[in-house]
Parts: structure tokens; sequence; C-alpha cells
């Protein structure tokens, strides 16, 4: 089965340019262009997966509008998301979902021809830039995957488990031995995320871990370990087979110019004050 995976679309209905970050943000455009460009893709995905921050800290009418840009450009391609620290849970579940007066995080297991897909929320309480694993998911992960599904299981979650980050990102995804240990030696094929704004990609005792860069802009470092804020646009495109996964990456009106610059001791910074 091929499938798209898209990551922080960071998409707001009128975007503000009060500061450097929320210029970055998407009003739609690099959205729908993306996912244009997927479906159009030759090898045509059946599936498209978007691991979080579907809207930059957004209401409910932001996630009905981002809602309407899939609807209008999947051309019927079913799509499964996943929340991030970026999210506000109250305005997805009114917006996108259709259900007033839930905030709770959004963990939701989903089958498609055989394919099953479980979201899980790292983020359960809004702008928690680190994330977490909390044990009512784990618990929920292990339960789930006690039953084989026909075509093998994904797993979507904003921060990546596991994997390579970039320099001042260190703290950001912490390890979680606990859940590798629930998806090793199970059916999970695949644990796809983002948060990174950055292109990772390995595999470990037979699971791959993916993270998307970002359909709203990248991150990359620069000199002295600094990070650099990329106005590119890009997607990952992959495939699931009885016995391999393969992920490559799709650029989208390749640009790759740098805007603006941060400390990375900044981020670490930051960082250390949210713990």
């Amino acid at each position: 089965m091929n499938f798209a995976h898209l990551s922080d679309t960071h998409v707001l209905d009128k975007r503000s340019q009060t500061n450097q970050l929320l210029e970055l943000v998407d009003d739609g455009k690099k959205l729908a262009q993306t996912i244009t460009a997927a479906v159009n893709h030759p090898q045509k995905p059946e599936l498209l997966l978007i691991t979080g921050d579907l809207v930059h800290e957004g209401t409910a009418e932001d996630y009905a509008y981002f809602k309407s840009i899939l609807e209008d450009n999947c051309k019927g391609i079913p799509y499964v998301v996943c929340l991030g620290n970026h999210d506000r849970r109250q305005a997805f579940w009114e917006g996108f979902m259709g259900e007033k007066g839930v905030a709770k995080p959004y963990v939701e297991t989903t089958m498609i021809n055989g394919l099953r897909i479980i979201a899980l929320d790292t983020s359960p309480v809004d702008g928690n830039e680190i994330g977490e694993m909390p044990q009512d998911q784990l618990d929920y992960l292990a339960e789930k995957l006690k039953t084989a599904a026909p075509k093998g299981t994904i797993v979507i979650l904003h921060h990546p488990p596991q994997g390579f980050v970039l320099k001042g990102f260190e703290g950001l995804c912490p390890v979680r031995d606990a859940f590798a240990g629930i998806v090793e030696g199970t059916d999970v094929k695949a644990v796809l995320s983002g948060h990174t704004h950055y292109l990772s990609c390995h595999s470990k005792n037979g699971v791959t871990y993916a993270t998307a860069a970002s359909t709203a802009f990248s991150m990359d470092n620069a000199k002295k370990g600094d990070l650099d804020f990329i106005d590119a646009c890009s997607y990952n495109l992959g495939r699931i087979t009885e016995d391999s996964v393969y992920v490559g990456t799709e650029t989208v009106n390749y640009q790759y110019k740098t805007l603006f610059t941060m400390k990375a001791a900044d981020m670490e910074k930051m960082l250390k004050n949210q713990k």
C-alpha cells in the first residue's frame, strides 16, 4: 500500500505577521499544493497521514478550514491525523470533529483496507513542546497490538520516540524504552512522526521510524549548530509491503530560502524551562 506522510502543516485561515514565527505559518496554500502533488504522483498514495501541528494555535474555525482543504484536495483518498504541541484540543474537537465542549487528547484507531493506523497524542496538555507518552496511551497501544491486523500497523504520533534530531533539539524528543518494548515484535511496521521539521528515517529491531519535515517550513543546522528556519515545503511518500517499508521525500514549490536563524543555545534553554 502506498501512503503520503505530511507533518507540521501549521495552517491558519488568516495568517498574522506579528512575529517571525507567525510569518512562517501556512494560509493553506502550501497544504493544498502538497496534497495535490501527492495525489497526482505516479505512485499514487492510497492513504494520507498527517502527524500533528495541523493548525498553529488556532480556533475551531481554523480546524474547519483545515478540514475543508483536505476534503477539497484529497479526491476521495482517506486521511488520518494526530495532534501536536501547537494544536489546541478543544478547538480541534469542535472544528474538525464536530464535538463541542471536548478537550481530551485525541487517540484513535482506524482500519483502511486491512492496514491499521493507531494515532497517539504526545502533547496531551496543549503547548507541551517536549512531548510525553502517558501511561494510559501506552496501555491502549499494547492492548490494540495484542491482535494483529491483516496488513500490519502504522503508529502515528507527533514527537518522534526514536531517531536522529538536530543540534539544539536533543532534549525535545525523549526516547521511551517502554514504547519500543510495546511495538517491537508485533505487527507494527512503521512509526511515523514529525515535530522536528527535518527528515529522518531509520530502522530498529524490525520497525521503521520516519519523520516528515513540514509543509509550512523546514529546519536545518547552520554554522555552530544554530537552527535555520527555511522556506521549504515537502512530504514523504512511502510504501508498505508484506515484508518491507520504503520511505522517500518529495519537495513541493522548492525554494530552500533561509528566513531567520535561532541560536541552538536559546532552543536548549527554552526546553529546559519547560521541564
